[in-house]
């Protein structure tokens, strides 16, 4: 047979007219309630402007790819931007590693840019981090051997070694 449960000595009790259900005063339940609309509504607009300024985000990134394309050229972002898996990366990445081999193990990596890009030279150090990386530009001496792509090849100095997407040029 089943024991019988113990009443509840609580149920009894009636609460008293400045009491509600959870012991809190009457006064102070209205302004809980208010506080609580107050979070709400504070949030519902924090929220509202968060999709805004999302949407405005969207409608200006779309805006401008379209300008491009209707222009005929795409947006190449500058190697602050760049991404370990994207195409500008991988290209350096696969031209330093076609060049490392050919230049002597004590021999510091010239890469040619003359646009003195910081970024291209912070990419560069990665993927040789057992080689030093130098920038090289107009300041290079004569004679010396750097690594450049074909299309940023300096003026006048001649390709060595390499690929002609990518080689060592030595510097007239």
């Amino acid at each position: 047979m089943t024991e019988p449960v113990p009443p509840n000595p609580r149920a009894d009790e009636r609460l008293s007219p400045e009491r509600d259900a959870r012991g809190e005063g009457a006064a102070s339940s209205g302004h809980s309630h208010r506080s609580r609309a107050s979070r709400r509504r504070t949030a519902d607009v924090a929220l509202a402007v968060l999709l805004l300024w999302a949407g405005g985000t969207f409608l200006f990134e779309a805006r401008g790819a379209r300008h491009d394309w209707l222009a005929g050229r795409l947006y190449q972002p500058t190697s602050a931007y760049w991404r370990l898996g994207s195409r500008p990366p991988e290209r350096l990445r696969r031209c330093l590693a076609l060049v490392d081999p050919l230049l002597a193990p004590s021999e510091p990596v010239r890469l040619w840019d003359p646009g003195n890009d910081f970024f291209r030279w912070r990419w560069a150090a990665y993927f040789l981090p057992h080689r030093e990386v130098v920038q090289g530009g107009a300041s290079t001496p004569p004679g010396s051997v750097v690594v450049a792509g074909s299309r940023s090849a300096p003026p006048g100095a001649r390709r060595v070694a390499g690929e002609p997407w990518c080689g060592l040029y030595l510097l007239p």
